[in-house]
């Protein structure tokens, strides 16, 4: 089975061929409400989100929180 970023790469190639969904289809050898379908699901969706990275998380320090003087 595909998986969602497969189907996202189906879609945009799709997309950019500018071939009818039933042409790009038959060619891919999937059904044409497959991309229909899979075109929705995604703009419904919206963008992937991008997992948290430690590096954006601000850092905690192992002090107190004062300063040093």
């Amino acid at each position: 089975m595909a998986t969602r970023v497969e189907w996202a790469e189906r879609v945009a190639r799709w997309e950019r061929s500018g071939l009818s969904a039933e042409k790009f289809a038959r060619c891919e050898g999937y059904k044409p409400k497959q991309l229909y379908w899979w075109r929705w699901k995604l703009r419904a969706d919206g963008p992937p989100q991008p997992p948290p990275s430690s590096s954006t998380e601000p850092r905690r320090s192992m002090t107190s929180g004062r300063r040093k003087r």
